[in-house]
C-alpha cells in the first residue's frame, strides 16, 4: 500500500509539473505576442494634423505621412516665407524660427534679420498666391 500511495502521489506531482510548464510556455507565448502588438502600436501612433491656413486635417504616424499633407505643409511654409509685408515680416520669421532645428538655427536667423530689414527699408510687400492644378 505504502508504495502504490507514494506512486500516485508521484504521478499527481509529475501532471502538476507538467501542467505548470505548460502554462509557463502558453505565458511566455502570450507575452511576446502582447510584445510585438504592442511595439507595433507604439511605432504606428497616428496624430491628425491640421496643416496652417488649411482645413482639411491629415493623419500622421512617426513612420508615415501621406503625400497631400507634405504638399499642405510646403505650401504653408511657402506661404510664411514669401507672403511678407514689413507689418508681418517679424511675426512670419519668428514662427518659421519654431520649426528649425537649434544647431543651425543661428545661420537662419542672420538671413532673416537681413531679409526683413531689406523688406521694411523697401518697404516691401509681397503675395504669392499657389493654384491646385
Amino acid at each position: 500500500m505504502e508504495i502504490s500511495a507514494r506512486n500516485s502521489s508521484t504521478k499527481i506531482i509529475a501532471v502538476i509539473i507538467l501542467s505548470l510548464t505548460t502554462l509557463v510556455f502558453i505565458l511566455g507565448f502570450a507575452v511576446a505576442w502582447l510584445a510585438v502588438t504592442n511595439r507595433a502600436l507604439i511605432h504606428e501612433q497616428r496624430t491628425v494634423v491640421t496643416p496652417m491656413t488649411y482645413n482639411a486635417p491629415f493623419v500622421v504616424s512617426e513612420t508615415k505621412a501621406d503625400t497631400e499633407y507634405f504638399r499642405m505643409m510646403t505650401l504653408s511654409f511657402l506661404a510664411l516665407r514669401l507672403n511678407v509685408a514689413p507689418e508681418t515680416v517679424d511675426s512670419n520669421h519668428a514662427f518659421l524660427m519654431t520649426f528649425v532645428e537649434p544647431d543651425v538655427r543661428a545661420d537662419f536667423v542672420k538671413v532673416l534679420d537681413e531679409e526683413a530689414a531689406q523688406i521694411k527699408a523697401n518697404d516691401v510687400n509681397s503675395t504669392v498666391l499657389h493654384h491646385r492644378n
